[in-house]
């Protein structure tokens, strides 16, 4: 995932990230170690846990996708559950993930703004109306 190769989905900030992964450094690794979790009723729908943070989920809240302590109400289930769908590029053996509540939109990088300026290299991960195979247009 992210728009050049060898970067990967993590947390950071307790904001989600695309950005290149050092194994060696102590936190690189487990900020970018998730479990994909299916709901038993239907095994389209995800919830993404962080494996260094127990009981914390990516969530979307507006369009920023965060790193949030679960407080198990209806809310937080809802704004931490994903539809997992097809890859929206067409590439074979990937997947996009749709918000549940925000149905159109889907989990994508952008430009960082001069506030989500992190590190060289780090993609902000955004909520994004899906407009074609190439573009999409910020929530």
């Amino acid at each position: 995932y992210g728009s050049t190769p060898k970067q990967f989905l993590r947390h950071s900030g307790f904001l989600g990230w695309i950005s290149p992964i050092n194994v060696t450094t102590g936190t690189d690794a487990p900020d970018s170690t998730f479990i994909v979790m299916k709901d038993s009723q239907n095994q389209s729908h995800v919830r993404i846990a962080s494996v260094n943070y127990p009981d914390y989920y990516l969530t979307y809240d507006e369009s920023r996708i965060q790193l949030q302590s679960s407080n198990h109400s209806a809310d937080f289930n809802s704004s931490s559950t994903f539809l997992q769908v097809p890859g929206l590029l067409g590439a074979s053996s990937t997947f996009s993930l749709e918000p549940l509540k925000m149905s159109g939109f889907y989990v994508s990088t952008s430009v960082a703004t001069t506030e989500e300026k992190y590190l060289p290299g780090y993609e902000p991960l955004h909520v994004a109306k899906f407009v074609s195979g190439k573009d999409f247009a910020k929530a």
